[in-house]
């Protein structure tokens, strides 16, 4: 009779510690998941690299160049950009138009920070085709600039065309954006500009 006492407390004993372990465990894993779902919804929102972006935020008058052969002239025209965060600050919508006439263009770019890649990103949709194009990249603080890359498959001319996108911070006023070409056939440069621009802040509008 005492030995099946024995038995049976210490059958409850065991039975005890495994229910507080289990426990233990349980409140471990909760922590565990709260702790993964606090970082996954810190990522979702705005970080310190989107207070860079803000930066261009406002009203801009804007010179663009384009060239159409590495080493020719330039063609100039001017126009105004307006650019605004949105999405709750996640994003820097830049919308620009430049020319008149046969010289009118016009551009819709989104500008963002993927917290999960730690990659800067340009999407860029304008009136120079009905394609868009992604380039990614980071931001260097010495050089005060976006420096994004990409690549875009033309399959009409079987071609794959390499980019290289500048976009540098000059002081709160100005900016300068080049978009260059990179080993496009025929072209003896490493790098070709294709556009260029140039942007001032319009006096008396906040960012």
């Amino acid at each position: 009779m005492k030995r099946k006492m024995q038995s049976q407390l210490s059958w409850m004993g065991a039975a005890l510690i495994t229910s507080a372990l289990l426990l233990t465990c349980a409140a471990s894993l909760r922590a565990q998941d709260d702790d993964v779902m606090r970082r996954v919804l810190d990522l979702t929102r705005p970080g310190p690299e989107h207070a860079i972006i803000e930066r261009l935020a406002g009203s801009w008058d804007v010179e663009m160049r384009t060239w159409s052969e590495a080493g020719g002239a330039p063609l100039l025209t001017t126009g105004t950009a307006e650019h605004a965060m949105v999405l709750e600050g996640r994003f820097l919508d830049m919308r620009l138009a430049c020319g008149e006439g046969e010289l009118f263009s016009a551009s819709n770019m989104m500008l963002g920070f993927d917290r999960r890649t730690e990659q800067y990103h340009l999407l860029v949709f304008d009136t120079w085709g009905t394609h868009y194009l992604v380039v990614k990249g980071h931001f260097s603080t010495d050089q005060s600039s976006f420096i994004f890359t990409g690549s875009d498959f033309d399959p009409k001319q079987d071609l794959i065309v390499k980019y290289v996108v500048r976009l540098r911070l000059i002081g709160e006023n100005n900016a300068v954006l080049q978009m260059a070409v990179e080993d496009f056939p025929h072209v003896r440069e490493k790098e070709f500009t294709i556009i260029e621009q140039r942007y001032t802040r319009r006096r008396g509008t906040p960012r």
